[in-house]
Order: structure tokens, then sequence, then C-alpha cells
């Protein structure tokens, strides 16, 4: 949609700086959630202070 806008709203050289910025911002952007779900606790981890239900 990003790259679709840029076309619409600028010229040709503008569009390719565009082009370059929208790729990098999805890379940082992709990089910083890999980092964030790396960090985050896993889901579900029961501590050692509940007790477990058995099935």
């Amino acid at each position: 949609m990003a790259l679709f806008i840029a076309n619409l709203a600028y010229n040709q050289n503008i569009v390719d700086s565009a082009k370059l910025g929208i790729f990098l911002a999805s890379i940082v952007s992709a990089a910083a959630g890999l980092a964030l779900l790396m960090c985050s606790p896993e889901r579900g981890n029961i501590s050692s202070s509940e007790p477990r239900i058995k099935r």
C-alpha cells in the first residue's frame, strides 16, 4: 500500500528513495518483532509453586 501511494504522490526519483525506505523500515520492524518474541517468556509455563493438574 505504501508503494502504491508513493507512486501516486511523488516523481520517479523520489519514488526510488521511498522504495528503499519502505524496504528498510520493513526489515527493521521484522527484526524488532522477532527480538520482542525471542525475549518474551514462553506462554503456558506453569510455575513450580502451582500444583500440576494430571489429566
